[in-house]
């Protein structure tokens, strides 16, 4: 499930969101700015984990599992023209990453879907940011 609303529209959904991750579903998070899930397993800096209490997306933390979610740099600049039609004006990169750092088998099918899609989807190990 791709989660690409902007930062205010996140906390209104995110009770909704909760019902909608079943099974192996996993998230991949795609909001601007340093993301929520940065200081899930790569350790933070006291001062940035309680930055990171405060944001509008410290909802998701609060409601989504860490176990589903995959991290996302977003490169595209995108205009939504209607409910569920996005215009790409520029950039076609996703960079991909586990939280944990590992190279998974479901970020490596997020990755190739993606690419199949006509997008640039690489997977780093390293932090992604």
């Amino acid at each position: 499930m791709f989660l690409a609303v902007k930062a205010h529209q996140v906390t209104p959904l995110v009770a909704g969101l909760k019902r909608l991750l079943t099974g192996d579903t996993v998230l991949l998070t795609l909001q601007n700015g340093i993301p929520w899930w940065y200081f899930q397993s790569w350790g933070a800096p006291s001062t940035a984990d309680r930055c990171a209490r405060r944001t509008p997306t410290a909802s998701i933390a609060a409601t989504v599992e860490n176990e589903r979610i995959i991290g996302s740099v977003v490169y595209p600049a995108s205009e939504l023209l209607a409910p569920g039609v996005v215009k790409i004006i520029e950039g076609n990169r996703f960079t991909l990453g586990e939280p944990d750092g590992s190279k998974s088998e479901r970020v490596q099918r997020l990755s190739a879907a993606l690419v199949r899609a006509g997008f640039k989807a690489p997977i780093t190990t390293e932090h992604p940011l």
